[in-house]
């Protein structure tokens, strides 16, 4: 049984649960909140609301086809992105995104319309406000993608390129998704009245900032951390650093203040969520090690980047 437990494939059905369910919740988050509220919206799903919108529109139908078009749109969309994803970052990532991209298109695209009105009540009745709304969404949705992130996917769209890139360059994911979204604001302004155009852009703006603050806040596989070790069993633990975690090292030596001892001062640099695991197989080698953990903005040179499995 903890064979199973703490197998590959056990961990990857998870993932694929979790991913599924985080994926859900973004779509709710667009029926109830986004679409209702004349939201501008952000990514992929900004762009494929900003076509559902013009739809509506232009032809003017009896029932609003805003999100059904854009749960279309969306899928359409993550096609490039899907491909660029299995040819250049890692495949179980690619599933686990498509898998987010295919259950938020479906969810969105059938999910009844009327949904906002099933689960809270309507902003007209002054319960509810823009500002809530744009709070709410920006804590369910950024929670969600974090998620996705944590469990090794994302949600598609701009999430693929901003993982693209900040592999290479080392920057934070939602700060990335920040710059690119701020041109989707900019077009969806156009194609909504003139007269509430800044003041849905400023809620999107709310939206944006506190999505983009929770992503940073749980998502820290993108971050790095300076590991300062102070040990008398230096070597035994720079070879398992080195072998088990793919970390370099570097052993300085160096003299207790105090005590005047020996002692192996150890400096390697590491991703944030292998501080932890690093830490335990520490102090199992040496108990009475002493580390400190600072966070790194930048590491230059030859860091391996593995956030994606």
């Amino acid at each position: 049984m903890r064979k199973v437990l703490h197998s590959k494939y056990f961990a990857f059905a998870i993932a694929v649960i979790i991913t599924i369910v985080s994926s859900f919740v973004l779509a709710v988050g667009v029926k109830v909140f986004l679409s209702p509220n004349q939201f501008l919206s952000t990514g992929a799903t900004g762009i494929a609301l900003i076509i559902g919108r013009a739809y509506d529109l232009l032809f003017s139908p009896k029932v609003s086809l805003e999100t059904t078009i854009a749960g279309i749109v969306l899928f359409i969309l993550n096609i490039p992105l899907l491909i660029l994803s299995w040819k250049k970052l890692s495949h179980q990532f690619t599933i686990l995104t498509a898998i987010n991209v295919i259950v938020n298109s479906i969810t969105m695209t059938f999910l009844p319309d009327d949904l906002c009105v099933r689960l809270y009540l309507s902003v007209a009745n002054g319960n509810i406000s823009f500002l809530d709304a744009a709070l709410f969404v920006g804590l369910l949705n950024g929670s969600a993608n974090a998620v996705a992130y944590i469990v090794g996917g994302s949600t598609g769209g701009i999430d693929v390129l901003s993982m693209y890139y900040s592999l290479r360059k080392q920057y934070s994911i939602g700060k990335l998704s920040v710059a690119f979204n701020a041109v989707i604001i900019l077009v969806g302004m156009l194609i909504v009245d003139k007269e509430v155009a800044l003041s849905k852009a400023f809620y999107t703006l709310v939206y944006l900032v506190i999505n983009s603050t929770v992503i940073d806040l749980f998502y820290v596989r993108n971050k790095r951390a300076i590991l300062l070790i102070t040990t008398s069993k230096g070597k035994e633990i720079a070879d398992e650093i080195t072998h088990h975690f793919v970390r370099g090292v570097t052993i300085l030596d160096s003299r207790g203040g105090y005590t005047n001892e020996h002692k192996d001062f150890l400096y390697c640099a590491c991703s944030s969520f292998e501080v932890v695991e690093i830490t335990k197989k520490v102090k199992s080698i040496d108990e009475h090690a002493f580390i400190s953990v600072v966070e790194a903005h930048k590491v230059h040179g030859n860091f391996i980047n593995k956030e994606l499995r």
